[in-house]
């Protein structure tokens, strides 16, 4: 029933722009397979940055290349991360409704962290995962939601401004600042997710001056 449901959500987001242009689609499908095979541009924000090299072409600013293996693995491992962390998940006995949202808002974080190509839209699954956890989790104002985005904007706000732009010094400060922030807030999520409740430290949790209100959500029989 759930693969069911997956396989039509899949096909009603991806047939429309097929059928509307399929030469389109298919140009950027071969793009986006050829450069993770390749292991060619990358950008700063992401895990495989710092082992990039700079290219100089002709007549165009510097090109970031990650090497080739790069391109081999970070898509299987994305995918990988799915099952590994479901399964670590299903292992503990105090699990909640509501991880299954922890879950989904960690994985589409590695999957921008891990991806060689990595750009600012690329957080919106994330960031609205992030957002429906911690409504139904706590409650009260959704201040890890609002820190990621501000942060979010920081990073990338050169992006947009091209700013940084054709340097590869600037590019150096760009992915600093990004991993600064983007790796302790994965390993907070992964810890909120597979932690047991009973053991995870105060400062995973709500202070007692919070006003949100942790939802008891307990896992019926039939899913533990």
């Amino acid at each position: 029933m759930i693969a069911s449901l997956a396989a039509g959500l899949a096909a009603a987001l991806t047939l429309p722009m097929y059928l509307s242009s399929p030469g389109a689609f298919e140009t950027v499908a071969q793009s986006a397979a050829g450069r993770a095979a390749g292991g060619t541009w990358t950008t700063p924000w992401n895990l495989w940055w710092p082992i990039a090299e700079v290219m100089e072409p002709a007549g165009r600013g510097p090109t970031y290349v990650a090497p080739g293996w790069v391109g081999q693995i970070s898509h299987p491992l994305i995918v990988a991360m799915g099952p590994l962390l479901a399964g670590l998940l299903w292992l503990r006995k105090d699990r909640r409704r509501d991880d299954a949202l922890l879950l989904l808002a960690l994985l589409f974080l590695l999957r921008c962290l891990l991806d060689q190509w990595n750009n600012d839209y690329y957080h919106a699954p994330f960031l609205a995962s992030l957002l429906a956890w911690e409504v139904v989790r706590f409650g009260g104002v959704p201040y890890r939601t609002l820190g990621f985005t501000l942060l979010h904007a920081l990073s990338f706000f050169p992006q947009q401004t091209q700013v940084f732009r054709g340097s590869f010094e600037h590019a150096s400060i760009l992915n600093a600042l990004y991993l600064m922030w983007v790796l302790p807030f994965t390993a907070y999520l992964a810890a909120q997710l597979l932690a047991p409740n009973a053991g995870r430290a105060a400062w995973l949790r709500p202070g007692p001056g919070f006003r949100g209100r942790a939802h008891p959500s307990p896992v019926p029989a039939d899913m533990r």
